[in-house]
């Protein structure tokens, strides 16, 4: 008989620890979800490819720096047009998001002439950041992505 009432509660607590196990799993989906990263993903894909197609069309060539310093630190990015030559008269905004961490920061460069454009940027932590640049030459806007390494310096 002492071999059933053990058996028995072998049982129950398998099924308590699977019930517990499953209750986690819920609080962590529900409480630990991740953000929305685009309203409405089809217009957004739409708009990234006609962003493709005009960039490929207008043949800009933007240059980001590979790497930046910890900290404070100045980026330089230079805009050329399809034969080479600098292109001075673009507004560029900047978005810097360090990989794996929520830190997104925004920055607008200015022109310095030679088609290229600064900005004072502040990356708070060392590793691979991804810099999305937006610039804007009359009515096009076109987006160029990089991945710059920030040094622990």
């Amino acid at each position: 008989m002492s071999s059933l009432i053990n058996y028995k509660t072998l049982v129950i607590s398998l099924l308590i620890a699977g019930m517990a196990s499953v209750a986690i799993v819920v609080y962590v989906g529900i409480e630990k979800r991740d953000v929305v990263v685009e309203e409405n993903p089809y217009d957004a894909g739409k708009e990234f490819e006609f962003g493709l197609k005009r960039k490929a069309e207008l043949g800009w060539q933007v240059t980001f720096p590979g790497t930046l310093n910890r900290g404070d630190s100045q980026m330089v990015v230079t805009v050329r047009d399809r034969q080479g030559r600098p292109i001075n008269d673009a507004a560029i905004d900047i978005r810097l998001n360090r990989l794996g961490s929520p830190q997104v920061a925004d920055y607008r460069l200015t022109g310095r002439g030679d088609g290229q454009y600064t900005a004072a940027v502040n990356a708070g932590g060392s590793g691979y950041w991804d810099a999305t640049a937006h610039v804007k030459l009359n009515r096009d806007v076109v987006r160029y992505d990089a991945r710059i390494y920030v040094s622990p310096q």
